[in-house]
Parts: structure tokens; C-alpha cells; sequence
């Protein structure tokens, strides 16, 4: 009985830190949340250290800003349908031209990122971005279809 009234207990007190920890969560504004826990998984993946953390996510974040700008330069809206082909080659020719802008961003950041931590890590950064953009979509996905339901 002694050993059931502690189980209980020890359950009722941590179920109360979790409902207290998800209503804090449920106060801040869902891309701040994502964006924490995108920092907390991929420095966890990456294994950084607390100095290269400190040293990474600054350089990145600037890496970050630098390409939302292109890819905001990107996002007019087109009537494709309505182009004609003078006005499609422009159309093609710019979006080549900010591709270009993107890949020479991701090499001269590269090469900031490489003077602060290894390239092994540059290259587990990048897998672990991508796998937890996968694992993002996948929960967005299941709590779409769960609504559903």
C-alpha cells in the first residue's frame, strides 16, 4: 500500500509539471516554440559544445536572415499562365539568378561556420536541420489528420 501511495504520487506531481510546462509553452507564439526546440534538437544532434553553440547560432542566425531576403525577393506572384515567353525567359532568368544568390550565400557561410567549428559538424548540422524538418512535417501531418478524425 505504502509503495502504491508514493507511485501515486510521484505520477500526480510530475503529470502537475507537465500541464504547468505545456502552459508556459502554450503562452509563447508557436514559431517561437518550434524555433527553441529546432535549436535544442540540432545542438543535441550536432553535439555542440557550449562554446561552439555559443559561437554557431549567431553566425547562423545572420546566415538565416541574409537567406529569407532572397528568398522574399522570390515570392511575387506570377501569373505564369498569363507570361509570354519573353516575359517567361526574364521570369526563369531571375529565378536562376536568385539560386545563385542562395548557393553563394550557403559557401561564404560555409566557410565562416568551418572557422569556428568542424566540418563533421557542418555536415551533422545540415542532417540534423533536414531530419528535423522531416520529423516537423510528419507531427504537422498526424495533427492534421487526427483533427480529422
Amino acid at each position: 500500500m505504502k509503495n502504491y501511495l508514493i507511485k501515486f504520487t510521484t505520477i500526480l506531481v510530475l503529470s502537475l509539471c507537465f500541464h504547468n510546462h505545456i502552459d508556459a509553452q502554450a503562452d509563447r507564439p508557436i514559431e517561437e516554440r518550434i524555433e527553441a526546440q529546432r535549436i535544442a534538437f540540432i545542438t543535441q544532434r550536432v553535439n555542440f559544445t557550449p562554446q561552439e553553440a555559443q559561437v554557431f547560432w549567431p553566425i547562423y542566425n545572420e546566415y538565416r536572415e541574409k537567406e529569407k531576403q532572397i528568398k522574399n525577393s522570390r515570392s511575387d506572384r506570377v501569373e505564369i499562365l498569363d507570361m509570354d515567353e519573353a516575359d517567361a525567359e526574364i521570369y526563369v532568368d531571375k529565378i536562376l539568378s536568385l539560386e545563385q544568390q542562395e548557393l553563394d550565400l550557403k559557401k561564404q557561410y560555409f566557410e565562416k561556420l568551418k572557422s569556428v567549428i568542424s566540418s563533421k559538424k557542418i555536415i551533422r548540422f545540415y542532417a540534423a536541420e533536414r531530419m528535423f524538418k522531416e520529423r516537423l512535417l510528419q507531427a504537422m501531418n498526424q495533427r492534421k489528420n487526427n483533427a480529422r478524425n
